[in-house]
């Protein structure tokens, strides 16, 4: 698999440092640019074109719809995976546009595999909506949006 490179934008120094080391052990995933600060978030995506970006949805500012839709126009090849609180529903956040999204308390047992079925098809493109689209249950365990209707 060719390098792909990364932009993580998430709010904390610890958060940062575990998907660090959770990305460490993936050789094909390089991080281009890390940052707290989410009002540059577009602004890296447009720059830096990274194929992949790993943002917290606390950052986006605005509505998720309104700040992914912007953030796919930046960026429209990158695949953006949302880490989300508690508090909201990673299903909904999917569908404002997100290509998979997960909770704070999934993150270490969830991001590798996410980010692996992200990456997986056979041609280096990435699957499409639908059936393929990844998020994250209740349980912390991976589903497709048919297995949870």
């Amino acid at each position: 698999m060719q390098e792909v490179r990364v932009l993580v934008v998430v709010r904390t120094r610890p958060l940062m440092r575990v998907i660090d080391y959770l990305f460490c052990n993936e050789p094909e995933l390089r991080i281009v640019a890390r940052s707290n600060n989410g009002n540059r978030l577009v602004q890296y995506a447009a720059c830096l074109r990274p194929e992949l970006i790993v943002a917290h949805e606390r950052l986006l500012g605005k509505t998720a719809s309104e700040a992914v839709a912007e953030i796919k126009r930046s960026s429209p090849a990158s695949k953006l995976i949302l880490i989300c609180s508690s508090q909201k529903s990673p299903y909904e956040l999917c569908r404002c546009g997100a290509d998979a999204c997960l909770r704070e308390e999934a993150l270490v047992q969830q991001l590798p595999s996410v980010v692996r079925k992200l990456l997986s098809t056979g041609d280096g493109a990435l699957p499409a909506k639908g059936k393929d689209l990844v998020r994250v249950s209740n349980r912390g365990e991976p589903q497709s949006e048919t297995e949870t209707k």
